[in-house]
């Protein structure tokens, strides 16, 4: 579990980090969130879905995070090998900021620069090859201004996605998504993650007009029909269970996987936004 600190002058003056060379700390994420501007990149290879995001006394949904699945069984992420290597092309926003973000402070609830102190490549004393948090000066190094502009970008396009998704709920086309999914490896059903919920094509198509102008405007609609379209990625999942059984009893060391039916190669810029 990450352990998320406030960057501040006092503590990190001489800290540096070095940029991410595998997703190990991402092994057990069975979902990311994302926003509206990613799901371009990720439909042609990933399902998406959304998950309750926050709960009535009854326990019932009343509002959902947009995420992207990356298995239906909790602690396992399929687009990651074992020794932390990303297996696809378009990496989530959500990890390329990493072992950086944005979270709003507890009091005054404004948006604040946070760094997972736990990081394995968070050093307290700048190493060879590592980038500055912070100039001799005091201020930030001018990767991480670039950094922190991408991270208030991003920041701003989750806030605009959630007010689209919250829209979608309001307008009840969200439902569970009742999922069977055969693990074709063991040949018996999968049991999905209970949480996740989808799109009800036909309550979408019965909205009356201005409820649909209202979401389209919005861009909610976008995110209707492609999460419903992305549903026929599962297949997808399937091929990269078997996948993950191979790395992980063994009988695939140094993979040289072809995935191009399931992943398209991606800029690989970490402020591709």
């Amino acid at each position: 579990m990450a352990n998320w600190v406030p960057v501040i002058r006092e503590t990190h003056q001489e800290a540096g980090w070095k940029r991410l060379s595998h997703y190990g700390f991402a092994l057990q994420d069975a979902f990311i969130p994302i926003v509206r501007a990613e799901m371009a990149h990720l439909v042609p290879t990933t399902p998406l879905a959304f998950i309750p995001r926050i709960v009535d006394e009854q326990g019932q949904p009343q509002d959902f995070q947009l995420v992207a699945l990356h298995s239906i069984s909790e602690g396992v992420n399929l687009f990651i090998h074992p020794d932390g290597r990303w297996l696809g092309g378009y990496i989530p926003i959500a990890y390329r900021g990493y072992p950086f973000c944005l979270m709003p402070e507890p009091e005054s609830q404004q948006q604040r620069l946070y760094i997972d102190q736990d990081c394995e490549n968070v050093h307290p004393v700048c190493q060879s090859g590592d980038e500055n948090i912070f100039t001799i000066n005091g201020d930030f190094s001018p990767f991480m201004m670039r950094l922190m502009d991408f991270l208030q970008r991003y920041e701003r396009a989750r806030s605009l996605t959630d007010q689209a998704v919250y829209q979608l709920a309001q307008a009840g086309v969200i439902v569970p998504w009742q999922m069977p999914l055969r693990n074709s490896i063991s040949g018996h059903q999968t049991q999905p993650l209970p949480q996740l919920h989808t799109v009800d094509l036909k309550a979408l198509n019965q909205l009356d007009a201005d409820t649909c102008a209202t979401l389209t405007h919005s861009g909610a609609m976008e995110i209707a029909f492609t999460q419903h379209q992305s549903r026929y990625r599962l297949t997808a999942l399937k091929h990269l269970y078997t996948l993950h059984h191979k790395f992980t009893s063994g009988r695939i060391r140094a993979p040289e996987i072809d995935l191009d039916a399931l992943l398209v190669d991606e800029d690989d810029d970490l402020f591709v936004f």
